[in-house]
């Protein structure tokens, strides 16, 4: 039986193709991995050779939309995950005589549109002006392109759906967005000044905490400074 607190990180290597393990020291520290991380908390695993749910990851598409990416990507490359954490969890090798090695399962789709207007789509009373991306119908904070990126709807007045919380020197910034959103790039950014050109992402890491298929939870760490630091998330349309 294993069942205390796990809490795992998973990553991809950020290669083309990831080559294959070995034995030699610092094989798989060495490897470089994606900007984003899977953030994965198992539940107990109480009985031996079980494969349910409970042994499942999360949705992973986040890194192998990262690695698929890639410019020197083809099909038929190999992609390796790799897991780090804390807790304990026990699992079979996939070369072990007899046992069920582990799988990756991919669903895909073939956008034939744009997605800001797919979801626009949806709220047929939003027409002319009021569908822009610019135009602010519910009269809140947030752009009808601001509300699609932050998974949010633009027919109804929204509270601000990110957060920015600071715990033992730790700044972190979280927001949500679409599971797919191919024509939108995001990006959190931190200044000391504000001033035009100060803005940077430099030592910014993301972890998805959550991803039901729709929308993703997204966790951004944050460099801080003693003298604090303004953050901010840029949503870009391709």
């Amino acid at each position: 039986m294993q069942s205390e607190a796990t809490t795992l990180d998973i990553a991809a290597q950020a290669a083309d193709t990831a080559p294959v393990f070995t034995t030699t020291a610092g094989s798989l520290s060495s490897r470089a991995i994606t900007n984003t991380t899977v953030l994965w908390q198992p539940a107990a695993w109480n009985t031996i050779g079980e494969a349910t749910t409970t042994q499942r990851t999360p949705n992973l598409a986040a890194l192998v939309q990262e690695i698929v990416s890639r410019p020197g990507w083809t099909s038929g490359n190999a992609i390796a995950f790799l897991i780090e954490g804390t807790g304990h969890r026990t699992a079979e090798a996939f070369d072990k005589a007899g046992s069920i090695p582990a799988s990756l399962s991919i669903t895909y789709s073939v956008q034939s549109t744009a997605s800001f207007a797919q979801s626009m789509s949806a709220y047929p009373a939003l027409t002319g002006n009021n569908a822009l991306p610019t135009a602010n119908p519910d009269g809140d904070a947030f752009n009808n392109l601001l509300e699609y990126a932050l998974a949010t709807s633009p027919a109804q007045t929204n509270p601000t759906p990110c957060t920015l919380a600071q715990q033992s020197g730790t700044l972190t910034f979280t927001y949500p967005r679409p599971s797919l959103a191919p024509d939108l790039t995001y990006t959190v950014e931190w200044s000391q000044t504000i001033a035009p050109g100060s803005w940077s992402s430099a030592g910014v890491t993301e972890q998805i905490l959550s991803d039901n298929g729709t929308t993703r939870t997204v966790k951004a760490t944050i460099p801080t400074a003693p003298a604090g630091v303004f953050v901010r998330l840029r949503v870009t349309s391709l």
